[in-house]
């Protein structure tokens, strides 16, 4: 990482002072008593860019052919193609056409939650799809590699960095086409993940990913110590994956002409009841496992992980813990104006993670933008994270325990050494 070229830094350090001049410069009443103001960056992949913002819970209209959440739960019915969600590193709104709008960079991201717990500037590098070669030395989406961009802040005396918070790993070990394979194997017969040879994919794919998530935490300490910042001068927080869907014994099962053509199963969630306990029991945990494992393999003894796996407890896609709302499941012919004029979601109450499209495969053909966020915290879900990771800060654990609860708010979630 330390071989990039000095044009391309000499280019990222340009562009983050034309953001800064763009923006108006730093207000004084935002710079800490040398001058320098404070900030918290995320680096990584689309669960810390802010993918799925567009969406704060979910409502189901059955039967409409409008997937989950594009009603009132929906803050954007074209979400991360216009200038209200889609940001820049800086947070300023961006044109539709630019490069940068791939990255899916939210209003909600857990970085921005962090910055308005701490009054600190928030500084989002991270950008949906990332691997860790998009982190180390791989240009994505017209940007440099995000520890060029990291280099360029850490390097510029008008900053003082507080807090580095990375998600990484998962897309390098193909968890994604996991996860679609199994709701394939639902909607098309009878079988498990877990009973089809998932787990030897999983771990295999984890164990693949473990040198290149150490590798890229040392890259990023090693970026810092360059600059200036000795281990354990700033919070560095490295993330694992949360739960995502309630096990087969809190699961809520719903019959409607939405799945008609399969087995009556839970809204959002084409899996049966033993691949949703399989994501729980082997896939999530096994994920975590080596993400923490790699974690403590880093140089940096001062990096802290971030154990998810309990962050949406209660508020799991198809938890019966949640409040259902769907529109008029009993005519299906009802309009999409009524629909829209449905309760929103109440954060303590709702699902904190955005379900499968109700037509997902013609979705995956005509919606991809809308299909990326499928299974990637919500709004509620960013600011669940986000509550845990600025708590986190003031922490010297080696490893973080974030909580959520049933029936309580995100900003409710706690942390805890164990």
């Amino acid at each position: 990482m330390r071989k990039s070229s000095l044009a391309v830094s000499a280019l990222t350090l340009a562009l983050v002072t034309g953001l800064i001049t763009a923006a108006g410069g730093m207000p004084s009443d935002q710079r800490s008593k040398g001058g320098h103001q404070p900030v918290v960056i995320a680096i990584g992949d689309s669960f810390a860019s802010g993918e799925g913002g567009q969406f704060a819970g979910s409502i189901y209209n059955f039967g409409l052919g409008v997937e989950a959440g594009r009603m009132a739960a929906d803050y954007g019915a074209h979400a991360y193609n216009d200038n209200v969600f889609y940001h820049d590193t800086f947070g300023n709104p961006i044109s539709a056409g630019a490069e940068i709008v791939r990255c899916h960079r939210s209003d909600t991201a857990e970085i921005n939650q962090v910055a308005a717990a701490t009054h600190f500037r928030g500084i989002n590098l991270a950008c949906s799809g990332a691997r860790t070669a998009d982190v180390r030395n791989r240009s994505q989406h017209g940007q440099p590699p995000q520890i060029d961009q990291l280099r360029s802040i850490a390097i510029n005396p008008a900053y003082d960095i507080q807090l580095i918070v990375v998600s990484i790993g998962g897309n390098d070990m193909g968890f994604e086409d996991i996860l679609a394979d199994c709701i394939e194997l639902f909607t098309t017969g009878s079988i498990n993940c877990g009973t089809n040879g998932s787990d030897a994919r999983v771990r295999a794919g984890a164990a693949g990913a473990r040198p290149l998530i150490t590798a890229t935490l040392n890259d990023i300490s090693a970026v810092m110590r360059d600059s200036g910042y000795p281990d354990g001068s700033y919070s560095f927080v490295y993330q694992g994956p949360p739960n995502l869907f309630a096990g087969s014994k809190d699961r809520r099962t719903v019959k409607g002409p939405v799945w008609q053509n399969y087995k009556p199963q839970s809204p959002g969630v084409p899996m049966s009841n033993g691949t949703v306990d399989w994501t729980r029991s082997m896939a999530q945990r096994e994920v975590n496992r080596v993400m923490r494992e790699a974690a403590a393999a880093a140089d940096n003894p001062r990096i802290q992980f971030l154990d998810l796996t309990r962050a949406f407890s209660g508020h799991e896609l198809s938890h019966t813990a949640t409040t259902l709302i769907r529109c008029d499941p009993a005519n299906i012919s009802t309009s999409a104006a009524t629909c829209r004029k449905s309760p929103a979601p109440a954060a303590a109450t709702g699902e904190w993670v955005v379900p499968l499209d109700s037509d997902f495969v013609l979705g995956s053909l005509l919606e991809t933008a809308r299909m990326a966020q499928t299974y990637h915290p919500n709004r509620f879900g960013q600011v669940a994270i986000g509550t845990c990771v600025a708590e986190a800060m003031s922490e010297s654990w080696e490893t973080v325990y974030c909580q959520g609860r049933a029936s309580k708010s995100p900003q409710s979630n706690t942390i805890s050494a164990k």
